[in-house]
């Protein structure tokens, strides 16, 4: 019987009695934890970005900036919004 999903287990598998590899979930399994690793990793530099935007804004004294396209606003919670002419915004599914 193969281990419960999730719960790691400390006792070797009797040989011949392994769980059998299904190659489309391992794929499919790698696969996203790559996505996911990517994700996270993106999440970390946006972080960044956004807090040096911030301090850029603040040293330059403008809690706005338009210009050719590209528009910056900092919200009264701390939060740089920008946008940019002719991208769309993929979390409210376009693209």
């Amino acid at each position: 019987m193969a281990p419960k999903a999730g719960k790691p287990t400390d006792q070797p598998q009797i040989p011949g009695t392994e769980t059998p590899r299904n190659q489309r979930v391992h794929n499919a399994a790698v696969r996203y934890a790559d996505r996911r690793d990517e994700r996270m990793a993106a999440s970390v530099a946006e972080k960044e970005a956004h807090v040096t935007l911030l301090e850029v804004m603040d040293k330059e004294g403008v809690d706005s900036y338009i210009y050719n396209g590209l528009e910056v606003h900092i919200d009264n919670n701390r939060k740089a919004k920008v946008k940019i002419q002719g991208r769309t915004n993929p979390a409210e599914g376009e693209e």
